[in-house]
């Protein structure tokens, strides 16, 4: 998470890069009251409580948040008063759950070195980083599907933001004969990984137009001749090969 961050600061990773690593990470240190409000229940967490202080003096309209336990300390030493935080929490519902009317600036490890924090201002958070929040943790389930067999047609049809290309002639972009599937549409969970999916196929890409749909229109009115989804063919999230079948 901190190894992106500086790469950022170096030039070396791009923002989406740095979307994708602060929601996945799996270990935020944030005020307790947002862990009352958490969408799973805290038998399924290994949350590490720690009582900083009494007194939160966080200027209204901000919330700060920490990838570590020392950088909480940092804060502290530097005159921060927290009040109560607590770790554990991971981005994909930290980010889900940081409301917009109480929270304009999100501040990522604030009294740290420039290059270990990260700010999210104008309700950013709630917005880009919701959406990229919604697209990891489905990320994290096609890893359960695919453990199963059983994907969740309701799941699919939940998500707001597919991305697709089609062609200039009209026809969507598919990958014919991979990972077991005849007639794929290449379709893609975050911009990251479609942007991968242009680097990868070069020239080729010049006259693709994208298409960014929810699920529920997508299944609903599935191009005819294609037998599944190929998502995330060249990543960087996880590859999952949908068949329609498993899903009709």
């Amino acid at each position: 998470m901190i190894d992106t961050l500086i790469a950022y600061s170096e030039k070396r990773a791009d923002l989406n890069a740095v979307m994708r690593a602060l929601v996945s990470y799996a270990g935020w240190f944030a005020p307790l009251g947002l862990f009352a409000i958490r969408a799973e229940p805290e038998s399924t967490r290994k949350v590490k409580s720690m009582i900083t202080g009494t007194e939160n003096l966080v200027p209204a309209g901000e919330l700060w948040v920490f990838t570590d336990f020392d950088l909480v300390n940092l804060a502290i030493s530097k005159g921060a008063s927290l009040g109560a935080y607590a770790g554990g929490m991971s981005g994909t519902e930290l980010f889900q759950i940081i409301d917009p009317a109480t929270y304009h600036t999100v501040y990522v490890n604030p009294c740290s070195a420039p290059e270990h924090t990260w700010m999210f201002t104008k309700g950013s958070a709630s917005n880009i980083g919701k959406l990229w929040a919604e697209a990891i943790e489905l990320e994290e389930t096609f890893k359960v599907w695919e453990q199963t067999g059983k994907p969740d047609k309701t799941v699919l049809e939940n998500y707001r933001a597919f991305i697709l290309y089609d062609h200039a002639s009209g026809p969507v972009v598919t990958l014919p004969n991979q990972c077991g599937l005849t007639n794929p549409a290449a379709a893609f969970t975050a911009i990251d990984c479609a942007e991968k999916f242009l680097y990868e196929i070069g020239e080729d890409s010049a006259n693709l137009q994208q298409v960014i749909i929810d699920g529920s229109r997508l299944l609903a009115n599935f191009p005819l001749g294609l037998d599944g989804m190929l998502f995330n063919f060249f990543g960087p999230g996880p590859t999952y090969a949908l068949p329609l079948s498993a899903i009709s």
